[in-house]
């Protein structure tokens, strides 16, 4: 009996024993209660200092952000924002040739002692991501662009941020920005002292030191993060950090008196229930045993194997529905284009036909993933529709090899070319990590298939530090790994530009392209929503003309929802669906 079998029917019989003891049992969840799982506590709760996705979707419901990305199409809509900022190029003054970005808060929109929240909350905030004092990772780098935020003295409300050069995401960036209450972090308004300049500049980080109020407010904050509580998680969001919360349970109630109540037509501002829990349970066996006893209503990431037993088990799909909307990730096999055997494009080309896309789908992820052509995912707006696909043809993969000159001149079944005076063999060596079977997996079915046309692929499995390690030193040949994308615009200079072609950088494999540069560096200048768009389809074009990946797949997400709240819009917006729109189906 192969191992597959048999965790199989482990699950079959575990689920039918369940259901056997408690399929009488009423669910334990109040009609005003959502019960989610997740696998990890979250790290720490202020949006500012956390770093792992728990906290991030707890954030969602504490606090509040001017605009953000709306399920359906990942297009910006205002949330405390009164609509999308006005953005303009300056043409005078000091930041001639740079751009400013005009935002207003909504009028509504009040903390919880009932103040309003204004630009000056969003300047604090913005200054505590700027600090040099501050380690807030890489919000720092973010938020690089924002020189200078002024508010309206007349109408606090309204308030400017200015950068020296126009930025094709400071929309979004800014936008994206959690809002901390400045009257509650600092009430005797300290950072008000200095300017986001003073505050970055490095020649004046001994006089920020030398500060004592400052310096003194710097470490006060920084404690209170170091050890957070309830007592220091103020938001402007729909819901509160209960007291009942614990190391296994964190509880959210929805605050009896909520300013965005009074805007209910609002979409960003829809928060329907009453009590939102987040169950840590760190063992996917336990947590799927925790569901099927119906104390969970809410389970992502469900193991494949796992996902397609619920999904024919009559006595779950009573309970809950299954959903898979696609993941904003892919899966890729790249090349060392520094490698003498892959700077022929053609070479890299044979090797993309080797793989049967549609098999590895059906086989390897039994029809819950799809094709990718490129570095951009199909369910973002600039995503280009007819960029072309890489067929699986071994005959092609023949032919474009022996275009590039390789031949197998000694009869011994490998692939063989002179190169630099040199014959070379086409032996490669395929890394991936290990403990991940669908990159070893990917590995042996290119293995396979190379074989036939002579090429030899040497499998080599590696621990995952030292499988990074050697990736960012370029010490490899092939390797699989993938990529997880943001919501928004993407920045792909950090994967395709050439400048990224350095030490720990994201472009590994030593793309250059001098096409693409210049096409991403006019993305970066451009505020044209349109414009953007057509350099995207162009930048898009150029990568996949050259083959410096094999662009795999898009995995799809495995979700479980309760049937208590009916037919659930799920969405390629992590984590795949919107809590916030739960209702109890009547």
């Amino acid at each position: 009996m192969n191992l597959t079998y048999t965790r199989s029917l482990l699950l079959t019989i575990t689920i039918c024993f369940v259901y056997c003891s408690v399929s009488t049992t009423k669910a334990q969840n109040s009609n005003s209660e959502i019960v989610i799982h997740e696998y990890h506590a979250p790290d720490k709760l202020n949006p500012l200092f956390s770093n792992n996705s728990t906290a991030r979707y707890l954030q969602h419901h504490l606090y509040n952000k001017l605009l953000e990305y709306a399920p359906e199409n990942l297009t910006l809509r205002p949330q405390l924002a009164v609509d999308r900022p006005v953005i303009t190029v300056e043409t005078s003054g000091d930041f001639a040739g740079g751009m400013s970005i005009k935002y207003e808060i909504r009028p509504e929109a009040t903390w919880d002692d009932g103040s309003p929240i204004t630009g000056y909350d969003y300047w604090f905030t913005m200054k505590i991501t700027k600090n040099q004092l501050m380690d807030v990772g890489q919000l720092k780098a973010q938020y690089r662009f924002v020189e200078k935020i002024e508010v309206n003295p007349e109408n606090p409300k309204q308030f400017t941020i200015y950068s020296k050069e126009p930025y094709f995401l400071g929309e979004s960036s800014t936008g994206e920005l959690f809002i901390l209450p400045e009257y509650f972090h600092d009430p005797k308004q300290i950072m008000r002292k200095y300017t986001i300049k003073e505050l970055v500049d490095p020649n004046n980080l001994i006089h920020l030191q030398t500060d004592t109020i400052f310096y003194r407010f710097v470490e006060r904050f920084n404690e209170s993060i170091d050890k957070e509580d309830i007592r220091n998680i103020q938001g402007s969001g729909a819901y509160e950090l209960s007291t009942e919360s614990t190391s296994s349970d964190i509880i959210l109630t929805r605050k009896q008196e909520w300013w965005g109540d009074q805007l209910k037509d609002i979409p960003s501002l829809t928060a329907h229930p009453q009590k939102i829990t987040y169950k840590i349970i760190p063992y996917f066996d336990a947590a799927v045993l925790a569901m099927v006893n119906k104390e969970i209503d809410v389970m992502r990431n469900i193991k494949l194997e796992t996902f397609l037993e619920l999904k024919d088990n009559k006595e779950f799909t009573e309970s809950y529905h299954l959903y898979s909307p696609p993941q904003l990730a892919y899966y890729y096999i790249g090349f060392n284009l520094k490698s003498p055997k892959f700077q022929n494009k053609e070479v890299r080309k044979a090797f993309a036909h080797l793989l049967n896309k549609e098999e590895i789908i059906d086989v390897f992820y039994q029809g819950l993933a799809e094709k990718v052509e490129g570095p951009i995912n199909p369910s973002k707006p600039h995503y280009n529709k007819n960029l072309p696909t890489t067929n699986y043809s071994r005959k092609e993969a023949a032919r474009l090899l022996a275009k590039a000159g390789w031949k197998d001149s000694d009869n011994d079944g490998i692939l063989d070319k002179k190169i630099d005076g040199k014959v070379e063999k086409l032996q490669v060596e395929y890394k991936y990590n290990i403990g991940n079977s669908f990159r070893r997996d990917i590995g042996l079915l290119l293995k396979d298939e190379a074989r036939k046309v002579g090429i030899e692929i040497l499998l080599e499995e590696r621990e995952w530090s030292q499988f990074l390690e050697e990736t960012r030193n370029r010490e490899f040949d092939l390797f699989c790994l993938a990529w997880i994308q943001g919501h928004g615009l993407d920045d792909l200079s950090s994967i395709w530009h050439s400048d990224s072609d350095q030490p720990y950088g994201s472009n590994r494999i030593g793309f250059h392209n001098e096409k693409v540069d210049k096409l991403l560096e006019e993305i970066e200048n451009t505020l044209d929503e349109k414009k953007i768009k057509k350099l995207y389809a162009q930048v898009q074009e150029y990568i996949c003309e050259e083959y410096p990946y094999i662009f795999l797949l898009i995995p799809q997400e495995r979700i479980a929802i309760s049937k208590r709240f009916g037919e659930i819009k799920t969405s390629v917006l992590r984590p795949g669906f919107q809590v916030q729109y739960f209702e109890e189906k009547k």
